[in-house]
């Protein structure tokens, strides 16, 4: 017996058949006449849509600071900018309000250079131990 010939998009070799279909999120469609979508409704009244951008804009900073980590050697953190190994992450991290990723996007390096060596100034003194929070009676 022969087994069945599966046909799909992909067995066809169709332009775009590994893609996937935009997810809509629209809550609102005028056609002929008006649509409502439940699920986008209480999504958007629920907070979930608020919630995915920022999911999706904290993951695309991650993205980002690890691109700026691979960049940097440790040794650059640790002899050139003081800071400790365990802390680079941190670092970087700090480094977000001061415009950061939008610098190494830029493809600036001189400018990203200066700020890394500039927040590093700054740093330590932000590095709270955890014995001096302890009070000792």
């Amino acid at each position: 017996m022969v087994p069945p010939i599966t046909i799909n998009a992909k067995t066809l070799k169709l332009p775009y058949a590994n893609t996937k279909a935009k997810k809509d999120k629209s809550i609102v469609k005028l056609r002929s006449g008006g649509i409502v979508n439940l699920d986008n409704l209480i999504n958007s009244l629920n907070g979930n849509n608020r919630r995915e951008k920022l999911l999706k804009k904290l993951a695309d900073e991650d993205d980002e600071l690890k691109k700026i980590r691979k960049l940097f050697t440790d040794d650059f953190f640790i002899t050139d900018l003081k800071i400790k190994k365990e802390y680079i992450n941190l670092f970087l991290n700090d480094c977000i309000d001061k415009n950061i990723i939008r610098i190494f996007k830029r493809d600036n390096m001189i400018n990203l250079t200066q700020l890394l060596i500039n927040e590093s100034k700054l740093y330590p003194h932000k590095i709270v131990k955890e014995d001096s929070l302890l009070t000792k009676k």
